[in-house]
């Protein structure tokens, strides 16, 4: 299958707290930090795959990304660690990576990015870490379904509800607004406060 001792480590970092130090053990002896398997995946895809469900495999990744692992590493489906860490509800792994770098809007080959997988799969918390980041909320995938629409599908008021509040930010932030200047502004703010036209 083309795993390295090193993507075993990441698989299991979550689940025993000495694959910490095996994983710094296999790179200090040189092991490859993007090896790549069959599907193209590297060491980071599989820590960003399992999660932290016991708040060990942050360290995992911490440790890959400083020693060189490339944070938008592509598999065979175009996706990389963030898509994967999006899908499992990951935050820790998600904000770490938004920190050292993600690109927030990267496409797999379905043309979905990492807010389309945490809307589909109803992950609040990382969909506020995606838009605090700036994901794009109208990013359409290869069936032209943004992720609000996802969301819908998925029966998922809260993060409809999160996705709508960002497009009406967007909306209002991106429409020009009445002058404040007092010679024309202020003036037509007042008149039609008044009743006035």
């Amino acid at each position: 299958d083309g795993k390295t001792p090193l993507h075993y480590a990441a698989i299991r970092g979550d689940l025993l707290c000495v694959n910490v130090n095996v994983v710094a053990n296999l790179l200090e002896n040189g092991a490859q930090v993007d090896a790549r398997d069959k599907d193209g995946k590297t060491p980071l895809h599989y820590a960003a795959i399992r999660g932290d469900l016991l708040g060990v495999n942050v360290n995992v990744v911490a440790n890959l990304l400083e020693n060189g692992a490339q944070v938008d590493a592509r598999d065979k489906e175009e996706k990389t660690p963030l898509h994967y860490a999006a899908m499992v509800e990951d935050d820790k792994v998600v904000a770490h990576l938004l920190e050292k770098g993600a690109q927030v809007d990267a496409r797999d080959k379905d043309e979905k990015t990492a807010l389309h997988y945490a809307a589909m799969k109803g992950h609040a918390v990382v969909v506020v870490h995606l838009l605090q980041k700036g994901a794009q909320v109208d990013a359409k995938d290869k069936d032209d379904k943004a992720a609000l629409e996802l969301a819908t599908y998925a029966m998922r008021g809260d993060i409809v509800e999160l996705l709508q509040d960002a497009i009406d930010r967007e909306s209002y932030e991106s429409r020009p607004h009445t002058s404040q200047t007092p010679e024309t502004g202020i003036g037509e703010l007042l008149a039609c406060m008044a009743g006035g036209t």
